[in-house]
């Protein structure tokens, strides 16, 4: 909300489920009656973060919706199952990782060649409370690495 509030037009992503990714919801829809009420531009979508083909037609689409790609927040995460690392399964240890860290990789893959072509802009994480069984540090670490001087981009 805040960056709509400096003008940009803001794509909100959501798959719409609960802090540990189950269930389904409308909450991108949400944030953007909310960006819209308070005067901003906003678009919603619901694609899946951790889907290479998915995420690249929420960034296709993002640029011809709106022309153009400055910003790319990675802000995805889930909590996951809770238990010992005996009690969580693969599948869910696979659920948290793809969502958390893997969604990051992805979302900057696509992303990086549009930020690039709009002359500038970057790719930014946060890493809240709900990251967990360490895709948190395997996010801090992927995106600083995208700003390595080893090459003019990731």
């Amino acid at each position: 909300m805040e960056l709509a509030r400096h003008g940009a037009t803001v794509v909100v992503n959501d798959v719409g489920g609960s802090v540990r990714g189950e269930g389904a919801g409308r909450d991108a829809d949400l944030t953007v009656d909310i960006i819209k009420g308070r005067g901003g531009a906003a678009t919603s979508n619901y694609a899946d973060v951790a889907d290479y083909d998915a995420v690249g037609e929420l960034v296709s689409s993002t640029v011809e919706q709106h022309g153009r790609l400055d910003i790319l927040v990675n802000n995805a995460g889930i909590s996951g199952a809770n238990g010992t690392v005996e009690e969580i399964s693969e599948a869910e240890w696979d659920k948290v990782m793809n969502t958390n860290a893997k969604s990051v990789f992805l979302c900057t893959k696509h992303a990086v060649p549009l930020l690039r072509r709009a002359g500038g802009g970057r790719p930014e994480r946060s890493c809240s409370s709900f990251c967990w069984l360490g895709s948190c540090g395997a996010v801090t670490r992927l995106t600083p690495g995208c700003a390595r001087p080893r090459a003019s981009w990731c």
